[in-house]
């Protein structure tokens, strides 16, 4: 009991301090209007059916992938899995871009209210720059734990965490001059992504034992179809899940996307 308490106990707070960067979003959006709310949550919504639901499902096959690697004989084929999970991610990232940067028309296509769109776009496009730094964090935090390296990701998100609130607040609704209102929230989780992933490298780089390291070779291109096959049935099993919320979200107006909000929010702090 008090092995799975000690390996279980830092995924449970990187959890609950990683879902605390949403947390701010919303709060922060929530004091602007309730359009805005409404946009910022179709966004999100948006966001994770076309791109972090694939990312979560392709990236989970690591889960499989590294313990057995780690515990082999050549350990350094956690690095190699990596690369090559890296590797298939560059290439899937980039349709996933293109849906981001064009939501608004894919939006208005769907017969959402066009303001909630428009500002739902915008909210997708400022997205748009953290995507390749949360593959990265998502690939960074598999490799950290294979290990046994449970507790490096929440220290790394115990650090982000408060500076996102203090992003969010500056950059949505903080003084005059570096206000910029509902494109703040977006810009804040741009950044403090971007910082987590430094910290990533940082703490590999400086701290963490070489053992599991695999130099980026041409190794880093095979067996990529391996990756690819089972990471299809995590999207699979991530997808039908998460999909199902942008269904209902297609469907609601503003005020109810807005109360759709703040109800996922509470939901999910009871849940964790």
């Amino acid at each position: 009991l008090w092995v799975l308490c000690k390996y279980t106990a830092p995924v449970f707070g990187t959890h609950i301090l990683e879902y605390s960067l949403v947390v701010a979003s919303v709060v922060a959006i929530g004091h602007l209007s309730t359009t805005a709310l409404a946009a910022a949550t179709l966004g999100s919504m948006t966001a994770s059916v076309s791109g972090y639901s694939i990312v979560q499902g392709l990236v989970s096959t690591l889960d499989t992938l590294l313990p057995g690697a780690w515990t082999s004989a050549h350990p350094e084929l956690v690095g190699l899995w990596s690369h090559r999970m890296s590797t298939i991610m560059a290439f899937i990232l980039v349709p996933i871009s293109c849906i981001w940067l064009n939501a608004e028309s894919i939006l208005l296509y769907l017969r959402q209210e066009p303001e909630v769109a428009r500002l739902a776009g915008l909210y997708m496009k400022w997205l748009t720059l953290s995507l390749p730094v949360y593959t990265f964090n998502n690939i960074s935090r598999r490799y950290f734990q294979s290990q046994g390296l449970f507790a490096v990701p929440t220290r790394i998100v115990m650090v982000i965490a408060p500076i996102n609130a203090l992003l969010n607040y500056l950059l949505v609704w903080g003084p005059e001059p570096i206000r910029l209102g509902f494109i703040g929230a977006p810009i804040a989780s741009c950044i403090s992504m971007n910082l987590m992933s430094l910290l990533c490298i940082l703490y590999g780089v400086y701290w963490v034992p070489r053992t599991a390291w695999h130099p980026f070779c041409r190794r880093s291109f095979q067996s990529l179809g391996v990756i690819l096959q089972l990471g299809l049935a995590g999207v699979g099993q991530t997808a039908s899940e998460w999909w199902s919320w942008e269904l209902v979200g297609c469907n609601l107006g503003p005020v109810s996307l807005a109360t759709q909000s703040v109800l996922l929010v509470s939901a999910a702090k009871q849940k964790l």
